[in-house]
């Protein structure tokens, strides 16, 4: 896996312009146990989770992640169907990024939002651990890795 937030432009940009950042992604589960991953335009070099900043209008992390994914995916999902995985250190300055999970809607109506998103797939969690990521990403995708069956456990509750 390739981790390092190297310094390019775009990098420098974040770094400079969110030096303290709360950010709040979500990692969607298929029914088959793949995770969608996203380049953004912001930062198209790197795959990560739907996500982004938690806005002062969020009551919590968990409300800017579900925000988040509607607007750059068009993806509504419910509160109750995700849960927390972990938390990291942000990756371009002081702050956090909250690490959520949560299985594909039934009825998924997919609307990309492509002023933000670059490019989307849908990866096995192995050949995610073989992506450029930064390391924010890098630490959440090996605790999935470490705590087998949560996949499997997410992916059941969409089926």
């Amino acid at each position: 896996m390739n981790s390092a937030a190297s310094d390019d432009e775009y990098v420098e940009r974040e770094r400079r312009e969110y030096p303290v950042r709360t950010v709040a992604v979500v990692i969607l589960v298929d029914s088959r146990e793949r995770i969608l991953l996203v380049r953004t335009n912001r930062l198209p070099r790197h795959w990560q989770p739907l996500g982004g900043g938690v806005k002062s209008s969020d009551v919590s992390a968990e409300a800017g992640a579900v925000r988040e994914v509607y607007e750059e995916f068009g993806i509504a999902l419910t509160r109750s169907k995700i849960r927390k995985v972990c938390e990291t250190p942000y990756d371009f300055g002081v702050g956090a990024v909250h690490f959520f999970i949560a299985p594909v809607p039934h009825e998924l109506n997919i609307k990309v939002n492509q002023a933000e998103i670059a490019a989307w797939q849908w990866f096995t969690l192995n050949a995610a651990l073989t992506l450029p990521v930064f390391p924010a990403t890098e630490k959440c995708l090996r605790f999935l890795a470490n705590n087998n069956g949560l996949l499997s456990d997410v992916a059941r509750d969409g089926s």
